[in-house]
């Protein structure tokens, strides 16, 4: 009988294991960042991403990385760098009255390397802006803690490959360079 309650017990540990590995984790905003940067005539400049969301679903653990699906969203009126004019004409690049959010959505990982829960990846994902949708490679370091999945990378490209003209201010005498690099950290629980 004790064989059997350990048996059960086991089988039991063995599935409840699995559902929690398997399972959809969401952003936690609190614990999370997104920037975007570039140049311009004048000076550098940031963007800070101040509303996003997302998820992940798969089997990840301290053991195992397997992403099913991963989605991620900007809304593009939450990007904010300080300066009010600034963020209008990104709005206005980004054409924001018909496309209000960037999004990201992952297809595959076309490398993973690391163990217990450090790992290095490299994630293929079609990334949309402005309604122009192009395939990416994201080169991402995860972290899996007890508190969550820590998921931190980047990106760079023009604007121009998205068929974003790059801002100007007062009559075209400054001007916003065409590279912008964007840099994440998200916690995902």
């Amino acid at each position: 009988m004790m064989k059997i309650k350990i048996l059960a017990a086991f089988i039991f540990l063995g599935f409840g294991g699995t559902l929690l590995a398997q399972s959809q984790l969401k952003l936690d905003l609190s614990q999370s960042d997104v920037q975007i940067t570039g140049t311009s005539t004048i000076h550098d400049w940031e963007i800070d991403c101040e509303k996003f969301s997302g998820f992940v679903t798969g089997n990840i653990s301290k053991n195992e990385n397997e992403i099913e699906k991963a989605t991620f969203e900007v809304i593009v009126e939450s990007m904010k760098s300080g300066n009010s004019s600034m963020d209008d004409e990104v709005y206005e690049a980004l054409d924001e009255e018909s496309y209000p959010k960037i999004n990201y959505q992952y297809i595959k990982t076309k490398e993973i390397s690391g163990s217990n829960g450090n790992y290095t990846a490299l994630v293929q994902g079609k990334l949309t802006i402005s309604g122009v949708t192009k395939l990416i490679t994201l080169k991402i370091s995860i972290k899996v803690t007890d508190e969550g999945v820590l998921v931190e990378g980047g990106t760079q490209f023009n604007m121009t490959t998205f068929e974003i003209t790059p801002p100007s201010a007062f009559f075209g005498t400054i001007n916003s360079g065409d590279l912008v690099k964007i840099n994440f950290k998200l916690m995902y629980k």
